[in-house]
């Protein structure tokens, strides 16, 4: 596989219309949950404070000036010369606003059928788990989940709330207060509320929040409960109140959450990693039922559209701009194959000039190839980030800026990162001590074989220095010693 020369670049290529997986037999698709509680704990959830308000801005959502502001927003977020998007944009011009959310809607469908033809790839889709079968995405939800949450009801282990209907929906606790100096970010801090029953209580009730809040498969949150069972089944009702709830969740939940004082949103650097299980799902729900792409609202895809855009992707990008952590490494890497899925959005074509800065300074700036590092092996960095550029780069569309030197460049760097490993290494290809202190692993299982979380089949170190560097090849050939 070449590294970076295999990115894609433009329109074209073949029209891949076939689906990810086989279709149907959705009686070996897992159930979820695993186990339903015998008993559920009931979560006490007050209202938004202008609740009635909300409903009446929610019930024109679909009005003819809403269905307008809606559509001149998208297409003010849209790139002008962005291909195959002409009959939007003729219908836009024309004033028909609604048929113009439908064709957009009609092109975002086929480019997940055919992602190629958009100078995508259908690796932009998958990810890595993903690639291994669509019970990643699709689940037998369970007929009392369903009906709980047709009556606005969220449910997450053994505690369930009544978060109410579309329009008028809780999406944080509005009335809950901290004691002073009690502050709570991935666990509470070392506060002694959080260590009485009360701090036990508020902290399930934050947990409860937070995945009510997730998109769109941690925690399987409301509409993603309802969109399975609509392709399961084919109850539409089902549908329509998923395309309702993620119009209400986009008008309404950044503003509630950004207004609390309480870290409900809890964003990481993997937030991308859940954002690119969306357009993965969306392509396994057509492809079993392919009215869907008929039938999905086209003024919740675009209100849906905008508000993923701007809201999941920038957190990953600021934090990697600090920091090496696997996670950040993760993040760029799906980052990446969204911006490329969706490389008609301006704010896509920024991100694919920064995902490419960054991919870069992660093996300049928050690598040592001398120094610091040098006493101290960054194998566990080196392990993750090596792999996951071989499986975004190749799939990607780079920015405009990076030419044939720049490619060759980062190709280098890789290189430079997987002899460094070796450098780590003892003579007899031991790991430092710090990752092998028995000096009982050997790198034939670290370094030698392709990485799971990858499209390879053939590992970094083989494709990047085996015919290259005789002494690689040398010092990962030895057998492990002492012997096991």
């Amino acid at each position: 596989m070449l590294l970076v020369a295999a990115s894609v670049s433009g329109a074209g290529g073949p029209d891949n219309a076939k689906p990810l997986h086989p279709l149907g037999d959705f009686d070996s698709l897992p159930t979820w949950p695993k186990t339903m509680p015998a008993k559920m704990a009931m979560l006490t959830v007050h209202p938004p404070p202008d609740a009635d308000l909300r409903k009446k801005r929610f019930d024109r959502r679909n009005d003819s000036e809403s269905v307008k502001a809606l559509c001149l927003k998208l297409n003010h977020a849209l790139e002008p010369d962005a291909p195959e998007l002409g009959t939007f944009r003729g219908l836009v011009k024309q004033g028909k606003f609604a048929k113009a959310l439908d064709a957009y809607r009609a092109y975002f469908f086929d480019k997940l059928k055919k992602p190629e033809r958009y100078g995508a790839n259908t690796r932009n889709l998958t990810g890595y788990q993903l690639k291994a079968g669509k019970k990643w995405v699709l689940k037998r939800v369970d007929p009392k989940i369903i009906e709980l949450a047709m009556q606005g009801i969220y449910t997450i282990e053994a505690l369930q709330g009544e978060v109410g209907h579309p329009g008028q929906m809780a999406w944080v606790p509005y009335t809950l207060k901290l004691p002073a100096g009690a502050a709570y970010g991935r666990m509470g801090n070392d506060h002694p509320f959080w260590r009485t029953e009360k701090g036990f209580s508020v902290r399930k009730e934050i947990e409860f929040f937070r995945a009510l809040n997730k998109f769109p498969l941690d925690f399987m949150p409301l509409p993603t409960r309802l969109l399975e069972s609509y392709v399961l089944t084919g109850n539409r009702k089902h549908l329509e109140r998923c395309c309702e709830i993620l119009d209400d969740w986009s008008l309404n939940a950044r503003r509630d959450i950004d207004a609390i004082p309480i870290d409900i949103r809890s964003a990481t650097e993997l937030e991308s990693e859940r954002l690119r299980d969306f357009p993965g799902m969306m392509r396994v729900m057509v492809d079993e039922r392919p009215e869907l792409a008929e039938r999905f609202d086209s003024r919740t895809l675009a209100r849906l559209m905008l508000h993923l855009l701007s809201d999941f992707i920038p957190y990953t990008i600021r934090a990697k701009r600090t920091e090496l952590a696997n996670w950040g490494i993760m993040g760029i890497g799906n980052a990446f194959h969204f911006a490329t899925l969706f490389q008609e959005f301006k704010s896509m074509t920024y991100a694919r000039r920064e995902l490419w800065r960054l991919w870069n300074i992660n093996f300049t700036h928050f690598f040592a190839l001398d120094g610091a590092a040098y006493e101290a092996a960054d194998s566990g960095h080196s392990r993750i980030a090596v792999p996951r550029a071989r499986e975004c780069i190749p799939y990607c569309r780079l920015p405009e800026n990076a030419g044939s030197l720049e490619r060759a460049a980062f190709n280098d760097l890789l290189r430079d990162r997987m002899r460094y490993v070796v450098v780590q290494m003892s003579p007899r290809a031991r790991q430092h001590l710090r990752f092998d202190p028995g000096y009982r692993s050997h790198p034939k299982y670290e370094w030698l074989e392709p990485k799971w979380t990858t499209f390879d089949t053939v590992s970094a170190m083989k494709e990047l220095l085996w015919d290259r560097d005789a002494e690689v090849r040398s010092r990962l050939s030895l057998r492990p010693w002492p012997p096991p």
